[in-house]
């Protein structure tokens, strides 16, 4: 009887930890806990006077040019999103799509509160548009997992094709492992939505262009860094720590990414400081480009007509 009060009371206290961890800001400050925690494991490992160093000796040619080459990445990825918005009939314009974008962004980033871009956007456009909720889910939910298959083949690629040496040993798995995933993404497509299936090539195409975009401007970034190595190497841990900034398991990715990194870049050839510090810079372009949203708070630029919902009553 003692055992089975112990494992009662057991239970309850993990269906409250549960019930807490649902909690927005729980959530979030679980996640702020989890990125202090990966970035306190990378800080005990990299030297900060080499990261110092690092950056005092930045090409300000190259970081220019990743700052312009990631904002056509977000410029394309609005572009994509208003695809999906289309088939649930909400016609947007492409400017006040990149509204919405810039704005998502600026939330993900400065004003979680368990809050995401995503789910500010969908309410925003079920307000003033009247648009399904469940509608504006799906159309956001299979964006967002269009790019995560695009991440998904391109790091595939890169990593089969970093060793041309051993092409028969690295690319064509590769390939053949990417090819596996077509079917899957376009199910994925059919799964949320039957309507998205007839946009299928298109939004994996503009998927797979957001994030080479996005690569350029890693690349960018660490020859602005003049990283000495195989270029291929840099794809490989730039997309694989992308994935791993995606996960719900730190804030906006930070730590996580840097942790992934540091481990992977020896791996790869590369120096993990080095390595670490161009992760360093990604977030912190991410963070810059971001800041545009913060003049689309109000959301006032959704209230005149610039968008037309078929479906309203």
């Amino acid at each position: 009887m003692t055992i089975y009060r112990a494992l009662v009371r057991s239970s309850s206290v993990f269906q409250y930890a549960a019930g807490l961890l649902r909690h927005p800001l729980l959530k979030t400050l679980a996640k702020i806990a989890l990125s202090c925690l990966w970035a306190y494991l990378v800080l005990q490992k990299v030297d900060a006077q080499v990261i110092g160093q690092s950056l005092a000796q930045l090409h300000a040619g190259w970081v220019t040019i990743a700052f312009i080459v990631f904002h056509l990445s977000r410029l394309a990825a609005a572009f994509r999103l208003q695809f999906f918005f289309n088939q649930i009939d909400l016609i947007l314009s492409f400017a006040l799509q990149c509204k919405l974008y810039y704005l998502g962004m600026f939330y993900n980033l400065f004003l979680p509160g368990g809050i995401s871009g995503d789910a500010y956007k969908v309410y925003l456009l079920n307000k003033h548009y009247q648009t399904s909720i469940s509608d504006l889910l799906r159309a956001t939910l299979c964006d967002r997992v269009s790019g995560l298959f695009a991440l998904a083949w391109l790091g595939i690629a890169s990593a089969g094709m970093g060793d041309l040496l051993q092409i028969l040993h690295g690319f064509v798995p590769a390939l053949a492992t990417a090819f596996l995933l077509i079917p899957l993404s376009f199910a994925c497509n059919w799964m949320f939505d039957e309507r998205f299936t007839s946009i299928y090539l298109k939004t994996i195409l503009g998927a797979l262009l957001v994030q080479l975009l996005q690569g350029l401007s890693a690349l960018c970034l660490f020859m602005a860094l003049s990283v000495q190595g195989n270029l291929w190497a840099c794809l490989v841990i730039f997309y694989i720590s992308s994935v791993v900034s995606v996960l719900p398991i730190s804030f906006g990715g930070v730590g996580a990414r840097e942790w992934t990194v540091y481990h992977m870049a020896p791996i790869v050839g590369l120096d993990p400081q080095i390595a670490v510090c161009g992760s360093m810079l990604f977030f912190l372009l991410q963070a810059i480009s971001s800041i545009p949203g913060v003049f689309y708070l109000d959301a006032a630029f959704l209230l005149p007509t610039s968008a037309t919902n078929l479906n309203v009553d």
